[in-house]
């Protein structure tokens, strides 16, 4: 917390200031080594092979990212209430105190200054890492512009001169800061190294400093310029999906499964089960590519979910009322539908022809984690872009990517499509099938195919066999259909 001015100004020699100096002191030296730390995690993470090799961040790296990120804004903000602290030194009437307050925040802000170059440098001409270094994520609690924050405080050009002041400020008085003892002083006797580093990295950077501002001025203007039109074009993206999301060819088409079908089905299945859906006879079904069309994760009721001890996180809590209880046919899936991801009932998801449940081979203390992961999805609008290269906005297969990716065997590729990175519906099973058939010894924590109904052409829904479920669903990738004669 920062302190008021009136520390700053406290009588010299004042025991109180001179602990706060003394704390402060070695508070800067554990975050400085803390920054070089999660520096080089930056490189190791975000400049990595993983992402660059496949063209997007995959899911459970993006959440090291992310908390790579979470945790390098921590460390920046106590460094900024260190710097703020002492950034009137020259109010200071004791020699002595006045030095120490200018060294301690000298050595502070050239670390915040440095490292802000350093990535700067690094990361302004990758936009893949860049955007994701900007992209705002309500359960890590970041806000979008991480690495624009960075650029701005980097190439502000006032910042820049305030460092150099600061600079040709020591150097007048270094001998004054030997003559004073202060480089010999217990815990104190780093800094001078440290600053001698720092000025070396950021030392003739004034070139460099101009060159990023105005390409960072470029780059607002640009995107204020174009914006308006970006965002025209996919209001009008969501305008259109939106409209005909629910429409079908024949309103007065029922349902291959019926009631007491669902009811079947309902009875075999358990809190994160992945659905994949289709229902002919909707235009989405029929404009979207592959057989399977939507996808969605079962949660059932309060009863069955309090056996995972989910109640009480925070991204489950404030939905846990409004989930059925689970003691009657009523259960509820979590699911990105137009026009966000939310909780509806089964029954209503299931308002298909075709259903199969893909079931993740895992413990429950991961089932656990993989559900408050989806939860913490809860509101996130839908993405008409179906670019799984983001998290603020998802499709019903990025719900499913971004829950259970990474976990044991689980592992889905992105697929590049029209210069976006997604996976349809048929990507999905078609990854998860090759992956079961893998490890298709039944101990492998995969997503195993423990259900299937298919709609025939005589509109009868059909339970198909244990056995025959996976030879079914090959039959179906390569081009086979249920409601075919053949």
């Amino acid at each position: 917390m920062q302190r008021n001015a009136s520390t700053v100004s406290s009588p010299p020699g004042a025991p109180e200031f001179d602990a706060h100096l003394e704390s402060d002191c070695a508070a800067a030296r554990g975050l400085i080594e803390t920054l070089d730390r999660l520096e080089i995690r930056m490189h190791e993470l975000a400049d990595a092979g993983i992402a660059r090799q496949r063209g997007y961040f995959p899911a459970d790296y993006d959440d090291h990212v992310k908390q790579l990120i979470l945790d390098y804004r921590h460390v920046r903000l106590a460094m900024w209430d260190i710097l703020l602290r002492y950034q009137d030194y020259a109010r200071i009437a004791d020699e002595t105190l006045r030095m120490r307050a200018f060294i301690v925040a000298f050595a502070t802000g050239l670390s915040l200054y440095g490292k802000s170059l350093i990535l700067v440098q690094t990361f302004e001409h990758v936009p893949l890492v860049r955007a994701k270094l900007n992209e705002p994520d309500s359960k890590y609690g970041l806000e979008a512009g991480f690495f624009e924050q960075l650029l701005q405080g980097y190439s502000s050009m006032g910042n820049y001169w305030i460092f150099t002041r600061a600079t040709a400020y020591w150097r007048r008085n270094r001998r004054l800061a030997a003559r004073l003892g202060i480089d010999s002083r217990p815990g104190w006797d780093w800094l001078a190294d440290h600053i001698a580093r720092e000025r070396h990295v950021i030392r003739r950077r004034f070139w460099h400093v101009l060159r990023t501002r105005l390409r960072r001025d470029w780059r607002c203007f640009w995107k204020t310029a174009t914006i308006p039109l970006r965002g025209a074009t996919y209001n009008l993206q969501a305008l259109v999906g939106g409209r005909f999301a629910e429409y079908r060819f024949d309103p007065n088409r029922r349902p291959g499964l019926d009631t007491a079908t669902v009811d079947r089905l309902r009875a075999q299945l358990r809190p994160g089960d992945i659905l994949m859906i289709r229902a002919e006879g909707k235009l989405t079904t029929a404009l979207l590519p592959g057989f399977w069309a939507h996808a969605a994760i079962y949660l059932g009721g309060r009863t069955e979910l309090e056996t995972l001890s989910i109640a009480t996180h925070p991204a489950v809590a404030p939905h846990w009322d409004g989930l059925p209880s689970g003691s009657d046919r009523k259960a509820a899936v979590l699911e990105a539908v137009n026009p966000r991801v939310q909780i509806r009932s089964h029954d209503t998801c299931l308002h298909a022809d075709h259903v199969c449940v893909l079931r993740p081979a895992l413990p429950e203390r991961e089932i656990a984690e993989a559900l408050t992961e989806a939860f913490g999805h809860l509101g996130k609008p839908y993405d008409f872009d179906f670019d799984f290269n983001h998290a603020t906005r998802l499709v019903c297969t990025a719900l499913v990517y971004r829950t259970f990716h990474g976990r044991g065997k689980i592992a889905f590729d992105l697929v590049k499509r029209v210069g976006r990175w997604t996976l349809t519906g048929d990507d999905l099973m078609s990854q998860s099938l090759a992956n079961y058939l893998r490890h298709g010894d039944g101990s492998a924590p995969v997503l195993r195919p423990v259900a299937l109904v298919l709609t025939g052409h005589d509109h009868t829904p059909k339970f198909i066999e244990t056995l025959e479920i996976a030879p079914t669903l090959e039959r179906i990738r390569t081009g086979w259909r249920p409601n075919s004669s053949g």
